[in-house]
């Protein structure tokens, strides 16, 4: 998207927080209809209709028609958030009813107690953290209420060894999605390393409806939705960027800043944090402390970090690259040589569904042409190729 119309963008957002915004937004408003059309296209890209509504309705600020779509796109999101809210409350009470805490993440966890309006942040799915020794019980008591995998595994286990999460989804009118997770990054490096009792420690209560959940401190949701928007989604987003800044205004007496800085160099989460907080300060004018980015200026991350960062944030990150960098990042030979063999040799029953073998006698030739495609979009820029959540993305 054009720095020009980002920057317009976010100067709206900025007005549900910080009124003064709105000159800003005046002062970089497109000025003929083409350009306030390439302005709506670029907030619909961003998915952030329903937002827009909330920080600038009222103000005569949009065209009128553009000014109803946004007002339609905030009662969709309500409805749409409402329906899955309502699924998210029947997937906790499975989870009660198994004695598994769930622990809510990002859009679930910040769409009632951070925005204070279900209707403001579009959620495609609900994202759930459960410790890794409950991750059967809570998926046996979410299968138990309709909900089946979304993706199949290579081999059976493969998901529990090399993810942080499994996809699960439940048909119906609104179809709902959960992410049910045991880690909270999926690279490799970090699944070995994020101390995960770090995160767990002082979960707050949230209420979901007539549930309560728990979710994290702003300490550690701070750190969370840092590296999540930089090493998941390479800084891209509007919508993930605002995440952080509706929790910085909501909580940010609650952020134990030393706490923060000390566990992101121990957890290698230095560089996200650097290249988050100063942007939010500048660009969004969030309250970030400027001692804090004085602090973070002086941190260096270790040798470790500055080469799976470099990995995870590339332009291009074909499936040859993801592969030899999740191979890269895992501890020991014998587990490289079973993730190798795991992506390059799926069990047959995979390999019929995915690439739709019908013949067993072309089987065999399923595996050198999954290789070929995987090598094709390595030396091919631009070539796209489906990526299954559970597969390493071959």
């Amino acid at each position: 998207m054009d720095d020009a119309w980002t920057d317009f963008l976010i100067a709206c957002l900025r007005c549900r927080r910080d009124p003064a915004a709105l000159a800003d937004a005046r002062a970089l408003a497109p000025a003929t209809p083409d350009a306030w059309e390439m302005a709506r296209r670029a907030l619909y890209d961003e998915g952030i209709a329903a937002l827009l509504h909330g920080a600038v309705a009222g103000r005569g600020f949009f065209p009128a028609a553009i000014e109803a779509e946004l007002a339609a796109a905030y009662t969709t999101t309500a409805i749409r958030n409402t329906a899955l809210l309502h699924e998210l409350e029947a997937a906790l009470a499975a989870l009660g009813r198994a004695n598994v805490p769930g622990l809510l993440l990002k859009g679930a966890a910040l769409a009632e107690t951070v925005y204070g309006d279900p209707g403001l942040r579009p959620m495609a799915d609900c994202d759930l953290l459960v410790r890794p020794a409950d991750l059967a019980a809570a998926q046996a008591a979410l299968e138990a209420i309709g909900y089946r995998p979304a993706a199949d595994e290579p081999h059976p286990g493969d998901t529990v060894r090399y993810e942080s999460q499994v996809a699960l989804r439940k048909p119906g009118p609104v179809p709902a999605r959960i992410g049910l997770h045991w880690s909270l990054l999926d690279s490799p490096y970090y699944q070995a390393r994020l101390p995960m009792a770090w995160f767990w420690a002082g979960a707050e209560p949230i209420r979901v409806g007539a549930m309560t959940a728990l979710g994290l401190r702003p300490t550690a949701n701070l750190l969370y939705l840092a590296a999540h928007l930089i090493l998941h989604h390479r800084a891209a987003g509007l919508m993930w960027w605002y995440d952080i800044v509706e929790l910085l205004y909501a909580c940010s007496g609650r952020v134990d800043w030393d706490a923060l800085l000390a566990q992101a160099q121990a957890c290698d989460l230095v560089l996200p944090l650097a290249r988050v907080l100063p942007e939010l300060a500048s660009r969004w004018a969030a309250p970030v402390p400027a001692d804090v980015l004085a602090r973070l200026a002086t941190l260096r991350p270790s040798p470790a970090e500055a080469r799976v960062h470099a990995w995870l944030t590339a332009s291009r990150r074909p499936v040859v690259q993801r592969f030899w960098a999740d191979l890269a990042s895992l501890d020991g030979w014998s587990t490289r040589l079973r993730f190798a063999a795991t992506n390059l040799f799926p069990a047959p029953a995979y390999m019929r569904r995915r690439y739709g073998v019908r013949w067993p006698v072309l089987l065999p030739f399923a595996y050198p042409y999954r290789w070929a495609r995987g090598l094709a979009e390595w030396v091919t820029p631009g070539l796209k190729m489906p990526r299954n959540a559970r597969d390493g993305g071959c």
